[in-house]
């Protein structure tokens, strides 16, 4: 079974004329227990892919699909951390959750 399938999904950026298309038609399938890069220079989309996988972005189009079903109907089922470490060492783990609150 797939994990995770991604069809021609597309995502902009900005306003009016001035609209930047960040993903143009990416498709990708990931199956169970399969380990998964994303690499690009800044600016790529790797973020902007992430976030629409977690549900934290709408995409313009396209589908997500997450073990067979919308992303969308399972909210907090996807997640990932940035490559830049936001948590406190000094904190428990519960502690630099108490922050986001």
């Amino acid at each position: 079974m797939n994990v995770l399938e991604i069809r021609n999904l597309r995502k902009s950026f900005g306003s009016g004329g001035r609209r930047v298309e960040v993903l143009g038609g990416v498709c990708l399938t990931v199956g169970e227990g399969e380990f998964v890069s994303l690499v690009g220079p800044s600016g790529s989309g790797k973020t902007t892919l992430l976030s629409l996988i977690g549900g934290l972005e709408r995409p313009d189009s396209g589908e997500i699909m997450l073990a067979g079903k919308p992303a969308s109907e399972g909210a907090g089922r996807a997640a990932y951390m940035p490559q830049q470490a936001a948590l406190l060492p000094w904190r428990t783990v519960r502690g630099n959750i108490e922050l986001a609150l």
